[in-house]
């Protein structure tokens, strides 16, 4: 998702960032498995200690996220 966000605003990732994220949101993520919603909490983290230019852009995730939940809760 960050690398679509980067994208979608224009401002490509370079490698080391997106090693760098790619690290720090495996350690992040350790937690966030059984909350709801909590991706999002962790990629606006993720976000704002990398690129902090891009925590704007989670917003176009979470109105996607809000209809891919809705399909994620189909197969409960």
């Amino acid at each position: 998702a960050s690398l679509f966000i980067a994208s979608a605003m224009g401002t490509p990732m370079s490698i080391p960032e997106q090693i760098g994220l790619m690290i720090f949101m495996i350690i992040a993520s350790k937690g966030a498995a059984g909350v709801t919603g909590a991706g999002l909490a962790t990629l606006a983290g993720g976000l704002s200690a990398y690129r902090p230019d891009l925590v704007n852009g989670v917003g176009v995730i979470v109105g996607i996220d809000r209809f891919m939940s809705e399909a994620r809760a189909v197969t409960n």
